[in-house]
């Protein structure tokens, strides 16, 4: 899993879990054999994977922009009282997680864990850096 941050207009706006995986069965993790493969199958990989890696990753945050992430950037409103995102992909930029930003997604994350808003072993996860406030419904006009 890696972090990234969702910028608009150059303002840090979104930090976002990618590339999570489920949490092994405990059949896997109880069998010293089965981890061992599953270790070394994980180098081979890793070796040949590293470049696509970020490809991957982009494409995750795309189909979150084209759905989920993108209405709720262009319904919530921010502290101004504007939508957070017009929609208009130039206003985006997306990059790795800063320290700070990586520390408050985490931070928030075991905050929800601990208030029993999301289970333990979720790992997608998504912190808004910016103060948000009601969504605007699609016929109001600000």
């Amino acid at each position: 899993m890696r972090l990234y941050t969702i910028c608009v207009l150059n303002v840090p706006v979104v930090t976002m879990s990618v590339g999570a995986e489920q949490p092994l069965p405990d059949e896997f993790t109880t069998n010293p054999e089965l981890m061992k493969s599953m270790r070394q199958t994980s180098e081979l990989e890793a070796m040949g994977e590293e470049k696509h890696r970020v490809v991957r990753d982009h494409i995750e945050i795309e189909e979150a922009l084209d759905t989920w992430l993108g209405e709720d950037l262009q319904t919530l409103v921010g502290t101004a009282g504007y939508r957070l995102w017009s929609g208009d992909r130039s206003h985006l930029s997306i990059r790795e997680a800063r320290t700070d930003e990586a520390e408050q997604w985490h931070r928030a994350r075991r905050d929800a864990i601990d208030s029993q808003e999301i289970d333990a072993g979720e790992e997608d996860y998504v912190i808004f850096l910016v103060p948000v406030g009601d969504p605007i419904e699609d016929d109001d006009e600000t």
